[in-house]
């Protein structure tokens, strides 16, 4: 009796299944109404012009990696709140060294200055918050305000936390007994 059911069960579910891959599955007939007439002078009238936001804007994406734990709301995402005065210590520059470029033909730094989105490409000679470049060297720039050279290094990258993968090692195969 069991046995029974089970296949007639199973004629049934195979007989469904054929019946919806051939007529494919019920659809319900819905009436829907005709769109409402538009006005003649809805037609006349051009589409507003999007107002996008400056490529600058979208600096702090660049700047700052969105999936690093250490992330913290930016204080533009928030409430408005004044700023904090920051007292710099005059003997040090606000900016820091984020990359140096040396080729044959210049020799050009990049910096990040703290009040700005993006970062700044600078050469010998420029003068950057009263700081002049006085030269650009492999592990930082020489700058110089009011007769005080002082040299920035590059500025240590962030840790991430994240671990090194493992180097593999191979193990010495054994020789085979013949």
């Amino acid at each position: 009796m069991r046995v029974a059911f089970l296949l007639l069960m199973i004629v049934f579910g195979l007989g469904a299944l054929i019946g919806y891959q051939v007529y494919g599955t019920p659809q319900a007939t819905v009436t829907e109404p005709p769109p409402p007439a538009a006005s003649p002078s809805a037609k006349s009238q051009p589409l507003p012009e999007i107002d996008y936001p400056p490529k600058r804007a979208f600096a702090r994406i660049v700047d700052e990696n969105l999936f690093h734990p250490e992330r913290r709301p930016n204080a533009d995402d928030g409430p408005e709140r004044t700023p904090a005065p920051t007292r710099l210590d005059p003997g040090k520059p606000a900016f820091a060294l984020k990359g140096v470029v040396i080729t044959p033909a210049e020799r050009t730094a990049l910096i990040k200055l703290p009040r700005e989105s993006g970062y700044r490409i600078v050469a010998k000679g420029e003068k950057v918050e009263g700081w002049v470049i006085e030269a650009i060297e492999s592990d930082g720039i020489v700058v110089k305000k009011e007769g005080t050279s002082t040299k920035v290094k590059l500025a240590a990258p962030k840790a991430t936390g994240a671990r090194t993968p493992r180097r593999r090692t191979r193990t010495p195969r054994r020789e085979r007994r013949r």
